[in-house]
């Protein structure tokens, strides 16, 4: 009995460490298991080690370098201003035509931009890299019509990546929207010494090929210094420098002024067709000019045959530029100053800062204006001030004489000094600027746009505001809103920029009886905000308060309050 006893409790013994064993071995693989994905998942790819046959590494950006060609070779008697231009990670081109000398013949001009996400001065092999292209195309004519385009893809050492955004359509035809895509790649393992080169692939309307290739070297580590800057890029152009048509005939600008260089607070609330700017210190500096343009004292704006461009100031004065017109912003922070080089601008200031002022240099004329509407005109021999609500000084640059115009009177002013004011026909003017501003209107004068008495809500006016998260505990998120229209159809369009989440979203809607309502439809930068957000903003004076999302509304379903001011 004893001898079983014994057997049998070694016999138990010998279970029960065999139990103990197996739990204890199952318990340590499956640390070991939730050690090493918590491990992985914490390494990045320059933590990783390389393939075999492949070195521990990163790819430095060395150089940055363009591939542009005009098309320059067309009739030029037909064809002319083919230029292609490159600023940053923007590409635009375009060009003038005719189809004869007659001055009845069709003519126009087309353009193309591509803009896209700039490449990181790191790349981190294996890493996932989404790089956001965006193309547009567009164009204007008398009638007939030509063809603007946009292309773009991404290459990875001559490997074409997918997808990406082609525009080509007929410019008698409605323009289409603007095209975005994001493409997702990574840079792949190298060995010390080996070189890559990433290209944007680029064809728009007025180029041959318009291509940006970063070229990368391998290295074990990362500089403390990258080789190549992008603060030292200076915008460049290819091509017919200058049309014809838009040389200025008054004297070159003064680039002495205090406040030259720095911001001057304009903004471009509207633009069609080809708008090009430069400082006025550097006349082979043209460049495109788009919505988030940044306007500098001194700088000088010209629009193209068939182009327009709509320009707010801080004081809430906007000035509209027709096709083939010329000036340049002398901006102080108080008052408002520009000069007309050449062409037809439309000035309105019927919402002027009580404390502000608005001049209009012109080669033989001054205009000094506030709380009203005007048009001026500049030949190069002779400047034109026509006033079409309230009323506006004009001085003489030759004699010094200053006269005052009223509502429907206009006067011209030569190198003999001023003529008397004299009516002129303000139904005829404000028809002939009806194609130039975007919103509906019975006149010109009707406060620029307002139906029903409704407040103006975008000409000329930025906002900037704050959306506030009821399900995120009052959770808030600044912004910043650019608005276009309303159009005649009452529709307005934009963009909304989210400052702390790295995003800007193209917005679309339409103005309401008692303010506006729009929904962000499609990514301009892709961040950390969310589309399909809807936001109804009623007016509070001169702010907008309202509410966003709902169960219908939101990628995330978020929802709360919203409100915004004039910039």
């Amino acid at each position: 009995m004893i001898t079983i006893y014994l057997q049998k409790n070694w016999v138990l013994g010998r279970d029960s460490g065999l139990k103990q064993w197996l739990i204890g071995w199952r318990i340590c693989f499956v640390s070991i298991v939730l050690l090493f994905f918590t491990v992985s998942g914490l390494c990045t790819a320059q933590d990783q080690e390389p393939p075999y046959g492949y070195d521990k590494g990163v790819w430095v950006l060395i150089e940055k370098k363009p591939d542009v060609e005009a098309e320059t070779d067309w009739d030029s008697g037909l064809y002319y201003n083919q230029h292609v231009s490159l600023s940053g990670s923007t590409v635009r081109g375009g060009y003038s035509w005719k189809d004869g000398d007659d001055p009845e013949d069709c003519k126009g001009e087309v353009w193309g931009t591509i803009t896209w996400d700039e490449l990181p001065g790191i790349l981190q092999p294996g890493a996932k890299q989404h790089t956001t292209i965006t193309a547009e195309a567009g164009g204007s004519q008398s009638c007939s019509a030509r063809h603007p385009g946009a292309c773009s893809h991404l290459e990875l050492n001559e490997e074409s990546l997918e997808p990406h955004p082609c525009i080509y359509y007929s410019s008698g035809e409605p323009k289409p929207d603007p095209e975005t895509v994001t493409v997702s790649w990574e840079a792949p393992w190298g060995k010390i010494g080996d070189t890559l080169t990433v290209t944007v692939w680029n064809r728009v309307s007025g180029s041959i090929r318009a291509h940006v290739y970063y070229i990368y070297s391998y290295q074990a580590n990362a500089p403390a210094v990258l080789p190549y800057s992008f603060e030292e890029e200076k915008p460049q152009r290819w091509g017919n420098e200058k049309t014809p048509s838009l040389e200025p005939t008054t004297k070159p600008v003064s680039c002495e002024m205090e406040y030259f260089g720095a911001d001057s607070g304009v903004r471009v609330s509207g633009v069609t067709g080809q708008v090009d700017i430069r400082p006025c210190n550097d006349e082979d500096a043209w460049r495109g000019v788009g919505l988030k343009s940044v306007i500098y004292v001194g700088d000088i704006i010209r629009t193209g045959e068939g182009s327009s461009v709509i320009l707010s100031f801080p004081n809430m004065c906007t000035f509209v530029m027709k096709p083939e017109s010329e000036i340049s912003i002398d901006n102080p922070p108080k008052d408002s100053k520009m000069g007309l080089i050449n062409g037809k601008i439309l000035v309105n200031i019927k919402k002027m800062f009580q404390d502000g002022s608005m001049q209009v240099q012109m080669s033989q004329a001054v205009a000094g204006i506030k709380g009203t509407i005007i048009v001026c005109e500049e030949t190069g021999t002779s400047s034109t001030l026509k006033v079409l609500e309230g009323s506006a000084y004009f001085r003489s640059m030759a004699t010094g004489e200053e006269r005052l115009a009223n509502t429907g009177e206009m006067m011209i002013a030569t190198i003999d000094g001023l003529s008397q004011p004299q009516p002129f026909d303000i139904e005829s003017e404000e028809a002939s600027w009806e194609d130039y501003l975007p919103e509906t209107r019975a006149t010109v004068g009707s406060d620029m746009g307002t139906n029903d008495n409704i407040p103006l809500v975008s000409l000329g006016v930025n906002y900037s505001g704050e959306a506030i998260s009821e399900p995120k505990n009052g959770k808030t998120w600044p912004f910043k809103l650019t608005l276009i229209g309303p159009d005649t159809d009452g529709s307005i369009s934009g963009q909304i920029e989210w400052t702390s989440l790295n995003s800007i979203h193209q917005i679309e809607g339409f103005k309401t009886a008692t303010g506006i309502t729009f929904t962000e439809t499609a990514y301009i930068k892709k961040g950390g905000a969310v589309l399909n957000c809807r936001y109804n903003l009623n007016y509070d004076g001169d702010s907008l308060t309202g509410t966003y999302g709902d169960e219908d509304s939101c990628d995330d379903r978020d929802y709360g309050t919203i409100s915004m001011n004039p910039e």
